[in-house]
């Protein structure tokens, strides 16, 4: 079957971290056997589910990933043209979210999900049998944007700048506000299942998601550094609705590694970030738990 897919790349471009000057290659970490292990049987597990299938260039996009080259990754969900291209195309990045992929991979595949959720709510205007299939393809958009917010949570605590997990978080609650506004309009049920599904997701990943260099750039520290080593390069960009001030872009310093928090510090952090995190997520899709008295 073919249905109408239309994309809107300038969403992916504008919200992932992407420049016309790539970083350098990210030094691997010290591969962990049990890690490693965990990591395959997740991304199997994607793959072994009946009918999915790769795209053809997924080696492509693999290598692109792991140079972290996302202008290239963009540019190949934004060439998609049909429902079954964007089908294998979400496989790809399913495995890939699964496998620990950072929150720039999990922006993605909720790109190319809620692509495939308007595409079947148009042809369900003619074909009603369709609309089950848009509903859970916008449940599944919904439970992975959930998701990416849990990991920023989580992860974010990995960061040395604190405001650097929240600066990416507002610019993905940003990019993302109109599926995220979609999915409010599911029934509650549906709201319930997306939103432990994200939390379940959190956790079996927990192991699998390494430091994500990418959660942990643009900071309030990073920002005053790049400002004082390229003080010409900053530009006003006037005002924006709901801000104070004037916004001013500054340029990403590629030169400048992430930093990190103390790696004996993670666990511990990480097992506190997911207090109340059902919670956290509950409410920005309108969902609140009854307090006890």
């Amino acid at each position: 079957m073919r249905l109408d897919l239309k994309l809107a790349g300038a969403a992916i471009g504008a919200a992932l971290l992407a420049s016309t000057v790539q970083a350098a290659p990210p030094t691997p970490p010290k591969l962990d056997p049990k890690i490693e292990a965990e990591r395959k049987r997740l991304g199997d597990g994607v793959l072994a589910h009946p009918g999915v299938q790769l795209p053809a260039n997924h080696a492509e996009l693999d290598a692109a990933l792991a140079k972290r080259d996302w202008p290239t990754l963009a540019d190949a969900v934004t060439g998609v043209n049909d429902l079954d291209a964007a089908s294998r195309m979400a496989t790809w990045e399913r495995y890939q979210v699964y496998r620990g992929g950072g929150y720039n991979v999990v922006f993605i595949y909720v790109r190319t999900l809620s692509d495939m959720a308007d595409s079947y709510e148009r042809a369900a205007l003619k074909n009603p049998e369709l609309d089950a299939s848009a509903k859970s393809l916008r449940k599944a958009a919904l439970s992975q944007l959930l998701y990416l917010h849990a990991i920023i949570k989580v992860d974010g605590v990995r960061c040395a700048d604190a405001t650097a997990p929240i600066a990416q978080r507002d610019r993905i609650m940003e990019a993302a506000a109109p599926f995220m506004q979609a999915g409010q309009a599911l029934e509650k049920r549906a709201l319930v299942a997306a939103l432990m599904g994200a939390a379940q997701q959190e956790r079996l990943t927990a192991q699998v998601r390494d430091a994500d260099p990418d959660l942990c750039r643009g900071g309030i520290e990073e920002i005053g550094e790049t400002l004082e080593k390229y003080p010409d390069r900053a530009k006003a960009a006037g005002k924006v609705p709901g801000r104070p001030g004037t916004t001013i872009d500054v340029p990403v310093d590629f030169s400048r590694p992430p930093r990190y928090s103390d790696p004996e510090t993670w666990d511990s952090k990480r097992a506190l970030a997911r207090t109340g995190l059902e919670d956290m997520l509950g409410e920005m899709v309108g969902l609140t738990r009854a307090k006890t008295p």
